[in-house]
């Protein structure tokens, strides 16, 4: 077993109690996204003073997340042995700093002192949205648009009912206003999550109305008389039911 430890640096007088809580629990979490088996992290210490938590974890464990955060302190990577929980108990770590009374949050493990601030979490989130891109489509309601600084869009997938961001150009604004609250079919680079391989995110290269679930919906009241005047060669409609139900 290996020690961990967790500090929250502030006026401990002032501190919002939540802040503690939240920052274990995420400790906890990360440490255990990393182990093959399902070992308590137990409480060493607890030194009150600076609200400074110490845990014991397996080596491993310890090791893996020590090695992807000094990854993640650099670049915006997959950390080896790392996996989604892993990367949002990070984010959920740094988010403790937004507490009354906590100025900075961070993890020392043996001599290594490492921030867990912003930019650590924003390469945790970035590495967490990453994913594989290729050519391909997608179909859905197109419902969210937005043109402030960019123009996007969002559609909510058909097949697995998610949202997918959808990143365009301006040509694509007045097509993107007239398919709102329609469903769609959506061309281009598409990227698939590493963790699920559900589409999170298209950069579009096409947009038009999907008219084959168009023709698939079309209202009750067209099919009327599609089957002719004469389909039950002269027979009550009442007498026909009938005759099917004693035929079965």
């Amino acid at each position: 077993m290996r020690e961990l430890e967790m500090k929250l640096n502030g006026e401990i007088t002032n501190m919002d109690a939540r802040a503690l809580e939240e920052a274990l629990s995420a400790v906890i979490k990360m440490l255990r996204s990393v182990s093959e088996t399902d070992e308590i992290v137990t409480l060493h210490n607890l030194i009150v003073a600076s609200a400074t938590v110490v845990v014991t974890a397996p080596d491993e464990a310890v090791k893996t997340i020590q090695d992807g955060m000094t990854a993640l302190q650099d670049e915006a990577t997959l950390p080896q042995g790392w996996n989604e929980a892993t990367l949002t108990s990070v984010q959920d770590l740094q988010k403790t700093e937004n507490r009354t009374g906590v100025e900075s949050v961070q993890i020392d493990i043996d001599q290594a002192m490492i921030a867990i601030d912003k930019e650590l979490a924003k390469h945790a989130k970035e590495a967490a949205g990453s994913g594989i891109k290729s050519l391909g489509s997608a179909t859905g309601r197109l419902y969210r648009y937005s043109n402030k600084n960019n123009l996007e869009a969002a559609l909510e997938d058909s097949k697995t009912e998610r949202s997918i961001k959808l990143i365009m150009d301006d040509r694509f604004g007045s097509d993107v206003r007239a398919l709102l609250e329609k469903h769609v079919l959506v061309r281009g680079i598409i990227k698939r999550s590493i963790w699920d391989n559900r589409i999170i995110e298209i950069d579009v290269r096409g947009i038009q109305e999907d008219t084959t679930r168009t023709m698939l919906r079309r209202p009750i009241e067209e099919g009327l008389g599609i089957l002719g005047p004469d389909w039950l060669h002269g027979e009550d409609p009442t007498d026909w039911v009938r005759r099917l139900r004693d035929e079965a």
